[in-house]
């Protein structure tokens, strides 16, 4: 079980929807359909921000809800400073909700830490959404409120 480190409200900022695509290369299964331009996915950004486990092992966090009537297939990656990226991919029930998290070694204050949020119709992921970006960024306050030294 995850206990809340910080208020979860950490978002740098949230422009929907950006045009850029992160879909595969060549090689291996097919690539995820490209999105039409401008169709955002029916999500919401119900909290992100610094989690701390019982263990006090920190995570990145990211919480979303369906706005939809139908099954949608999320992607969520978290970039971060020593490219130890976390991405998975999960199934988000109509109007549900599901959180999404990343192990972190170790936390960097005032640095960027991007995320990349994916989600398709289909769970052949051809039929996409508008993917979503954000950033998360902690201060050295919040880094110590947390535990980090």
């Amino acid at each position: 079980m995850l206990v809340p480190a910080l208020a979860l409200a950490l978002l740098g900022g949230c422009t929907i929807p950006l045009p850029a695509w992160l879909g595969g290369g060549g090689g291996g299964p097919p690539s995820p359909a490209k999105p039409a331009a401008g169709v955002v996915a029916p999500l919401s950004i119900d909290d992100a921000g610094l989690l701390a486990t019982r263990e006090r092992r920190l995570e990145l966090g990211l919480r979303l809800s369906s706005r939809s009537g139908e099954t949608q297939w999320v992607s969520v990656r978290f970039q971060t400073p020593d490219g130890q990226d976390c991405m998975s991919l999960k199934e988000l029930p109509a109007q549900g909700r599901l959180l999404f998290t990343c192990a972190q070694a170790r936390l960097v204050a005032e640095l960027d830490y991007p995320v990349t949020i994916e989600s398709w119709r289909d769970a052949g992921l051809q039929s996409a959404f508008a993917p979503i970006r954000t950033t998360l960024r902690f201060t050295r306050n919040d880094l110590v409120a947390a535990g980090v030294r």
